[in-house]
């Protein structure tokens, strides 16, 4: 607008001084001085606009920069909970980690039961947590964390023995009572396809591993692992190859990351147990 002021100035001075020019050159000067503050009027719109919108964009990249600082903090919250979970139970193998429907508490997938921690205090927490219209919050949580391990489940290095209609996932031990009396119940159904890793305690069970690339090793793979879950193949008939070492040691891999605790592990469409439990067998192939 100054500048407005300052060019009506000097044509009023102008004409003011000259008084002699035609009148066709006074509406000429007219004509250009309208042109002139048309001119300036749209830049000065323009310039606004343009404001208007650099301060929209402004505004918009600082919400999503708060949004990402705001998620950055929570992870590195979560991460530093986490490590100190790890400091305080060294011995505590969790698959999962991250914060609960309980503000302060965090749930952790150890093995394959969901369990809690307050940083706070520094305890586990064994129980579950239920909303209040009576719904298990942490049984509909495991459900969720199990189906997405089982999906995420490599079977390509797998032993397969059947071919049914039921589908049992199984982490198993050669030296282990119970999964030696799941496989005498499971050969004799008929309707079963077996999808078997080794899950070896060496510990426990020294001479497992073994057994268990003598398995991978054998021609008849089916044939070699009845043998062995019936103790019917002495130590020196075991035989050895490096594909057999190699899947077995792919095996342990996979168990340590499905979290397996114990065996046998079993894998009943998405829900996973521990132990021969029988009852749960039963009823699942029964269905």
């Amino acid at each position: 607008m100054k500048i407005l002021g300052l060019v009506l100035l000097i044509y009023i001075f102008s004409g003011y001084c000259v008084t002699t020019i035609a009148d066709e050159q006074h509406k000429k000067g007219a004509l250009q001085l309208v042109s002139l503050e048309q001119n300036l009027l749209s830049v000065s719109v323009e310039n606004k606009q343009s404001k208007q919108k650099k301060g929209k964009i402004q505004y918009d990249e600082k919400s999503e920069n708060i949004e990402i600082s705001e998620e950055n903090e929570t992870a590195l919250k979560i991460k530093s909970v986490e490590e100190k979970l790890k400091t305080t139970f060294s011995n505590l193998n969790a698959s999962y980690f991250d914060e609960s429907p309980i503000p302060g508490i965090y749930e952790i997938l150890a093995g394959n039961r969901l369990i809690y921690f307050s940083p706070e205090n520094e305890m586990l927490i064994f129980g579950e947590i239920f909303s209040k219209q009576g719904r298990s919050l942490t049984a509909e949580k495991l459900a969720r964390l199990q189906s997405k391990k089982v999906e995420d489940l490599d079977l390509s290095d797998a032993l397969i023995i059947g071919a049914g209609e039921k589908t049992i996932i199984e982490f198993t031990d050669p030296d282990c009572p119970y999964c030696r009396k799941l496989h005498k119940k499971l050969s004799q159904e008929k309707n079963v396809r077996r999808v078997i890793f080794f899950s070896i305690f060496e510990a426990s069970h020294p001479n497992a591993k073994q057994k268990a690339v003598h398995i991978f090793c054998s021609t008849d793979k089916t044939k070699a692992f009845d043998a062995v879950f019936n103790g019917k193949i002495a130590m020196m008939e075991l035989i050895d190859c490096d594909k057999g070492k190699r899947i077995v040691e792919s095996h342990q891999q996979t168990s340590t990351a499905f979290g397996v605790s114990g065996t046998p592990t079993l894998v009943l469409d998405t829900s996973v147990i521990t132990g021969y439990r029988e009852a749960q067998i039963a009823q699942f192939l029964e269905n």
